[in-house]
């Protein structure tokens, strides 16, 4: 069984604040893997204000630092590509590799933007 995944809010992984958990099941078997924090109002606000005040750091920075950053996150997904596939499988009953693909399609550059 997976760990209680936390909320990540504003750089830091806490608890939620209602104290409450969700259980992650695998489809394929429905057996309960893994547990993960439910967030309340306050920890949403939370996640909000952080992610407004990291739009405008985020916003102001060169765009040559902006790509670094981006090859690093990619560089750190295809370092992790096999623990972050079977996590996808596990969760969403996905095969490896369509979990793989959606893992290294972001990792190389190669998401398509649509319109909706």
């Amino acid at each position: 069984m997976l760990d209680l995944v936390k909320l990540h809010i504003d750089g830091a992984w806490r608890d939620g604040e209602c104290d409450q958990q969700i259980d992650i099941v695998n489809p394929a078997t429905e057996e309960i893997i893994g547990k993960v924090a439910m967030a309340s109002p306050s920890d949403i606000e939370d996640a909000l204000s952080a992610a407004q005040r990291g739009f405008f750091v985020w916003r102001d920075l060169a765009v040559a630092e902006r790509s670094k950053m981006i090859a690093q996150i990619g560089q750190l997904m295809r370092s992790r590509v096999d623990s972050i596939s079977r996590d996808l499988t596990l969760e969403q009953g996905k095969t490896l590799a369509q979990a793989r693909g959606e893992v290294l399609a972001p990792a190389e550059g190669s998401v398509s933007v649509g319109r909706t």
